[in-house]
């Protein structure tokens, strides 16, 4: 039996842009979630002066706004990149 090497299959990189809207749409969609729980474990409900919770709202939803710009921004550079 015969073994035959092959040549192992091209790779083409990855355009510009990519991993920057995979990345900002994550941060997009888990930071509102994380300050949401970072807020409930900090004691802050419903029954109680909510301040903390709503801190950490508030926290986690302009990182996740930061996320959105940078997955938008990501997706004009992927665009551009696609089309020259």
């Amino acid at each position: 039996m015969s073994v035959t090497h092959t040549d192992p299959p091209e790779t083409k990189p990855v355009p510009a842009g990519f991993w920057m809207t995979i990345l900002g749409g994550l941060v997009a969609v888990l930071a509102p979630l994380a300050g949401l729980l970072g807020g409930s474990m900090s004691g802050g409900s419903a029954a109680d002066n909510s301040a903390r919770l709503v801190v950490w709202l508030a926290a986690g939803l302009v990182i996740g706004g930061l996320g959105v710009l940078c997955a938008f921004i990501g997706g004009m550079r992927w665009f551009r990149a696609a089309h020259e």
